[in-house]
Formats: C-alpha cells, sequence, structure tokens
C-alpha cells in the first residue's frame, strides 16, 4: 500500500498530466511504447490494490487512468497524400519519448527516502547527527535531482530530440550521487532511485535506430 501511495500513484499522475500537456499543445497521436509502460504501471498499482483495508479511492483512480490511457490514439498510417492533407493530425507522431516516465519514476522513489545520518552521543540522553562533507552534499543533490528530474522529464516528453542532453547531465549527477553515497557509514535508499535514473538513460546509449 506505501508502494501504490507513495510511488506509483504519484508517477502514473504526473505521468498523464505530462502527456495531456503534450496532447493539448502539440495535437499529436500518443507512442505505443507510451501505453505499454503505463498499462504495465496502472496493473501493478491495481493487483496492489488487494492489499488494502480501504480499497474504494485507489479503485477509483485506477479505473480513471486506465479509461484515459485507453482513449489516447496511436498514430495512424496514412499512404493517400489526400487524406494526409485533410487529416494532418492522425499521421503526426509525437516528438517526445516513454523514457521521462522512468525518470518520473525514480524522482519520485528518490523523493520518498530520507538522507540517513550518523548521530553521536552529545550526553547521557542526548545525541546529535554528525554532518560531514557526504552528508551536505546528499543534502543539497536529493532536490536538484527531483526538481531537475521533473524539468527533464517534461522536457522530453516534448521533444527528445532537442532536449535529450538534459538526460545526459541528469544522469551524470545521478551517477555521482550513486557513487558518493556508496562511500558514507550508513546506507542511504537514495539509491534506489539514482539507480531507477541510471536505468533511463540505457536504452538512449545503446539503441541503433534513431527513430525509435
Amino acid at each position: 500500500m506505501l508502494f501504490n501511495e507513495r510511488i506509483l500513484k504519484p508517477t502514473i499522475a504526473i505521468s498523464l498530466i505530462y502527456l495531456g500537456i503534450n496532447l493539448l499543445i502539440s495535437r499529436v497521436n500518443i507512442n505505443k511504447n507510451v501505453k505499454i509502460v503505463l498499462f504495465t504501471l496502472l496493473g501493478v498499482f491495481t493487483l496492489f490494490i488487494i492489499s488494502y483495508d480501504s480499497y474504494i479511492l485507489p479503485i477509483i483512480f485506477s479505473v480513471v487512468s486506465l479509461f484515459l490511457v485507453s482513449m489516447t490514439e496511436l498514430p495512424q498510417k496514412i499512404q493517400n497524400l489526400e487524406m494526409e492533407k485533410i487529416f494532418p493530425y492522425m499521421n503526426k507522431k509525437w516528438k517526445g519519448s516513454p523514457v521521462y516516465i522512468m525518470i518520473i519514476f525514480g524522482v519520485i522513489l528518490m523523493d520518498s527516502s530520507q538522507v540517513e545520518f550518523v548521530f553521536v552521543q552529545t550526553g547521557e540522553r542526548s545525541s546529535s547527527a554528525s554532518l560531514g562533507f557526504i552528508d551536505h552534499f546528499l543534502l543539497y543533490a536529493k532536490p536538484i535531482l527531483f526538481y531537475g528530474g521533473l524539468l527533464t522529464a517534461f522536457l522530453l516528453s516534448m521533444n527528445f530530440s532537442k532536449f535529450k542532453i538534459s538526460l545526459f547531465i541528469l544522469t551524470g549527477l545521478a551517477v555521482i550521487t550513486l557513487i558518493i553515497s556508496l562511500f558514507h557509514t550508513n546506507f542511504q535508499n537514495i539509491i534506489y532511485g539514482c539507480c531507477a535514473i541510471n536505468i533511463s538513460s540505457i536504452p538512449v546509449l545503446f539503441k541503433k535506430d534513431k527513430n525509435d
């Protein structure tokens, strides 16, 4: 239930908001990979609802989201030039990329985690956090990755080719944050979000078809 409400629900909601903005501004048809990813997340979300004591609102969220995703249309292949002139938006392809959903998932996962400090005893019944360079770095890196990730996801959903440099910048910061986290005395849950962001860039780095 916690994973559903803290991770999946905001990920799905923000992904649909970004997608809706794209469809309103660009007036294009959706990419089939986006539908697959969203249906997969919603499938997991719906499956986990069985663990709820009160599941009415989550079911409503799931049904509404599934309906919205199913209503989005895929681009149609129109080979007739006259028909393409009459219906220009039927064959217009979306310039975004489904990788934006994975980035949103990563930043939401990271935002739900807390930086774990090392506490030292200052008295018989008191203790205080001992903050070093790593602690300060993680405290600043976390909000930067969160808001930077949301911005990057929005840009990539609008036009992947034009703004993909932002993905590499975000991935670089996530890699640095992940490596520095490994040197901390306490295990940092922020690592999971960084891994999700890094994984999202793998298809971009190794894809062969530039139009994929």
